[in-house]
């Protein structure tokens, strides 16, 4: 079992309690625990626990990231890719997302492939797109799994189509 501040989190047997859970990740987080830093930037992305900060939540998304947390990194680049907490960069989105990405991380691999499949800040890439969903439907996906299956059927001619030649 995780830490203590995970159990108050997931509400194992304990009341909840987020002050006590921000109490605990962050004696963690100041010791470079990348999980409990990744955890502290949620708490003040969502204000659990803690007056909610956007700028806050990416000082710590950013320490988890350097410290290798997926999440973490997926979360900095939507900070970037949004302008919260950050200043609003595609670059640094795409950046943190391939970082995430490249650990299997699927919901890194799906916004990627939403980003080059509709140019969103970066040159479109339906090629590059597809590689990205098909990684992150490998791991299970839905949304991966749900755009590959629209892609599939646009080029069958689109659903309407389909049933006529049933």
């Amino acid at each position: 079992e995780g830490p203590r501040a995970i159990r108050y989190r997931l509400c194992r047997g304990e009341e909840k309690n987020e002050q006590e859970a921000v109490t605990w990740w962050r004696k963690a987080a100041e010791q470079g625990h990348a999980g409990a830093q990744g955890a502290l930037g949620c708490a003040y992305a969502n204000g659990e626990g803690v007056e909610k900060s956007a700028a806050e939540a990416v000082t710590w998304y950013h320490k988890a990231a350097w410290g290798g947390q997926a999440d973490a990194q997926y979360n900095l680049g939507a900070a970037y890719f949004n302008g919260q907490g950050a200043e609003k960069s595609v670059k640094e989105a795409m950046r943190w997302w391939h970082k995430a990405a490249a650990q299997g991380y699927a919901p890194a691999q799906t916004h990627l492939g939403t980003t080059y499949y509709n140019g969103l800040g970066v040159k479109e890439d339906k090629t590059e797109a597809v590689k990205w969903w098909r990684k992150a439907a490998a791991s299970g996906s839905r949304g991966a799994i749900k755009m590959l299956r629209k892609l599939r059927e646009y080029k069958d001619g689109g659903p309407q189509r389909r049933q006529k030649s049933s």
